[in-house]
């Protein structure tokens, strides 16, 4: 996300904004208005500094179950959480923390 707010704080700046503090739509939004949400970039970023392929994914499947299924315990960890920070930092708190959105 600092990534891509400092290389497009004309375009990321506002689309964080439109958000209104929901990480879920965040990523919605990024995807419709970007092609890609900062789980891709993020990812894309740790590939170019050659860091461990485990973190590449790790950061890949914090919005992506596949990711998190293929690469085990380690991703699943940090996109659990990605979701239990969703849960403190959405307005919506109680829509936040519906067990649905967490992966078992």
């Amino acid at each position: 996300m600092l990534v891509l707010n400092e290389t497009m704080p004309k375009i990321y700046g506002p689309l964080v904004a439109s958000a209104e503090g929901d990480h879920s739509r965040l990523v919605e939004l990024e995807r419709k208005e970007l092609g890609t949400d900062h789980a891709e970039v993020g990812c894309w970023l740790l590939s170019r500094w050659n860091l461990p392929e485990k973190l590449q994914a790790a950061i890949a499947g914090s919005h992506d179950a596949a990711v998190e299924e293929r690469y085990g315990p380690f991703a699943k960890s940090v996109a659990a959480g990605s979701r239990m920070a969703e849960i403190w930092t959405n307005p919506n708190t109680a829509g936040a923390s519906v067990c649905s959105q967490i992966a078992a």
